[in-house]
């Protein structure tokens, strides 16, 4: 990823891998990065690779991990969920997502989790992520509910789609601002 883009960090579908938060093996390597790429869809060696550009508001959070002896920039655990939660589709949808929460929740830094929601300029991650834990997480610690309450004041007025590319009718769960078009397990 760093041989095709500068800055690049490895995102989305292929973080949650990363992390063992799933058993798939996405089809597609998601790189995050803040350039312009003429090719965002990139074939290399039989591995495809989808060049994500982000608004610089959103490009932070990466951690260095070592493969094969190189160093590759991949999000963090709590910036993966944020990304993900951001952006569902590139997540392998809410299926994936839903997996990764319930993976995570254990092994998270709730602060950081929270300052990242905090500085992500799309409040619809607040959403979707407190709604997914609070309703997949039985048990969830004291410092995570004190967050999602925290989550709850900050939420912005408008209505978001669980899995935005789903069907737009559902229920609607007031307390998240959330509409829940889609089932999750």
């Amino acid at each position: 990823a760093g041989e095709l883009v500068r800055p690049a960090s490895i995102g989305y579908w292929s973080a949650i891998r990363h992390w063992n938060w799933t058993e798939q093996i996405p089809m597609i390597v998601y790189v995050q990065t803040t350039a312009r790429k003429n090719n965002p869809r990139p074939k290399v060696l039989g591995v495809q690779y989808e060049i994500v550009t982000l608004n610089p508001r959103k490009y932070f959070g990466h951690v260095k991990e070592w493969r094969n002896g190189k160093a590759v920039f991949v999000s963090g655990r709590e910036k993966t969920l944020i990304d993900c939660a951001d952006d569902v589709g590139r997540a392998g949808g809410i299926d994936e997502l839903s997996k990764a929460v319930k993976a995570a929740a254990l092994h998270i830094s709730w602060k950081k989790l929270d300052e990242y929601a905090g500085r992500f300029p799309n409040r619809a991650v607040m959403k979707r992520l407190g709604y997914l834990l609070e309703t997949l997480v039985p048990g969830l610690s004291q410092e995570g509910r004190n967050v999602l309450l925290k989550w709850q004041r900050e939420l912005s007025a408008g209505i978001v789609p669980l899995q935005p590319s789903a069907r737009k009718s559902g229920r609607t769960v007031t307390r998240w601002r959330i509409r829940v078009n889609a089932e999750i397990g």
